[in-house]
Formats: C-alpha cells, sequence, structure tokens
C-alpha cells in the first residue's frame, strides 16, 4: 500500500513521510534475506533475482535494484494489478448484463475476451512516464527528445478511431486484444501472460460458480487516489450461486 499510494503522486506530506517509513521497513526485512541467498541459493524466485548474472551487464542486480525490483515489480506488478482487473472486470459485467448472459453461453469463448476488455476499460495501470528519445511530432504536437511524456494507456484504450463505441463493454470486440494496458515495446509488461492467466482464472471461478449478481448500491463507483494506477474502493455485490 505505501508504494502503490506513493506512486499515485497525490500523497499529503504526511502521507509520503508514512510511505517512506514504510519502504524502509521493508528493506531492513529484506536485506538479510538477500544476503543469505547469495550465501546459500535455493529454487526460489526471489533467490534468482539476486544470483542471476544480467549478461549486458556482467553482474548481478546490486541491493538496490533488488529492493527496487521488489516494491516495483514482485509485490505491485505481481498482486496489485490483477486483483484490481478482476474487480473491475466483475464491476464491468454489472454495468452489461447482456455481457454477462453472453459470458455464461460461452465461457471458453468469452472469458480470453472478458480478460482483455477488462484491461482495456478498467486498466489497472493508467498511465506511465517515458523520455522521448528522439524528437517526434505526433498529431501536430512536437514533442523534443529528452522530454518528458506521461503516456495515457487508458486514453489509447478508449481512441474512437481504433475501438468502435469505446465505452462499451463488448465481448465480440474483434480487435480486443490490440488493448495497450499492458504497455508497447521495450517497456511491455513482463508479466503480461501471467496476469491474463490469472485473470482468466478468476473470470472463470466466477463464472462457473455464481448464477446472477447485482449491485448492493449502484450510485456510484469510488476508486482509490491515484495518479497512476486504477483501483475501485469497494465492490459490493449480492450473488446467487449455482447449484
Amino acid at each position: 500500500d505505501a508504494w502503490v499510494q506513493r506512486l499515485g503522486m497525490m500523497q499529503t506530506e504526511e502521507e509520503a513521510l508514512w510511505s517512506t517509513e514504510m519502504e524502509i521497513e521493508a528493506q531492513h526485512y529484506f536485506q538479510p534475506i538477500f544476503e543469505r541467498l547469495r550465501v546459500e541459493p535455493n529454487d526460489t524466485l526471489l533467490s534468482d533475482l539476486v544470483n542471476t548474472v544480467i549478461p549486458e551487464w556482467g553482474r548481478t542486480l546490486t541491493d538496490e535494484e533488488l529492493h527496487a525490483e521488489m516494491m516495483a515489480d514482485t509485490f505491485v506488478g505481481g498482486s496489485e494489478t490483477s486483483t484490481n482487473a478482476l474487480s473491475g472486470g466483475i464491476m464491468l459485467l454489472t454495468q452489461h448484463k447482456d455481457q454477462w448472459a453472453k459470458l455464461k453461453s460461452d465461457p471458453d469463448k468469452y472469458v480470453p475476451q472478458l480478460v482483455e476488455e477488462a484491461v482495456r476499460l478498467e486498466g489497472p495501470v493508467q498511465g506511465l512516464f517515458r523520455t522521448a528519445a528522439v524528437d517526434v511530432e505526433m498529431h501536430g504536437v512536437r514533442i523534443p527528445a529528452g522530454a518528458i511524456v506521461n503516456i495515457r494507456y487508458a486514453a489509447a484504450n478508449r481512441d474512437e478511431r481504433h475501438f468502435e463505441n469505446p465505452d462499451a463493454l463488448d465481448l465480440d470486440r474483434p480487435n480486443s486484444r490490440s488493448q495497450i494496458g499492458f504497455g508497447a515495446g521495450v517497456h511491455f509488461c513482463l508479466g503480461a501472460p501471467l496476469a491474463r492467466r490469472e485473470l482468466a482464472i478468476g473470470f472463470r471461478a466466477f463464472v462457473d460458480n455464481i448464477d446472477d449478481f447485482e449491485l448492493i448500491d449502484s450510485s456510484t463507483f469510488e476508486y482509490q487516489k491515484n495518479f497512476a494506477l486504477r483501483a475501485l474502493t469497494s465492490l459490493p455485490i449480492r450473488f446467487t450461486k449455482k447449484k
């Protein structure tokens, strides 16, 4: 939570201090683990992160790089984003019950489509900062080399020039997989295959076990205050379990 809130860039000074203190506490927890794994490696992912030599660099990750990796990718990328996309997808189904009926009619066909549409419409990562490597002009706007640009994946995923009726959940959308919720190019999300698999399992479990459902309070949806990530604060639903 501390790292996610700091990434959101909407903290008060007191909240930012709390996040920093929590991150330092986490670093103190992991530091002796890193040191032990260098001496006694095992078959865990963390041991691989600590001991793998990066061919291009000719060395393993430094302590600073490991701590950054743990916070940004292993923790946040490995849990926060998938759970938020899952709840976002369920929320979309409450608003498009015709698509819920379609999903139930053929889960094998439509669960993969729901995964792509959930990431497109309720992408857990709304945008990230990038640095322009060269001068470029897009749609009449000149971006000089070295400029820092906030790339809004959420805006691109609702671009009416690419997606017909972009605000609607459409499980028959032919180009849903062209969404860029996982980024693109050299920055494409390393965990995208895992995330897609997790979401598919989660949505399939939902459709296999739930006969029908509805929102308990459909007045508004509240999201966490975060500039980069999208996450519902709650999703109260009433459901009927399949017999």
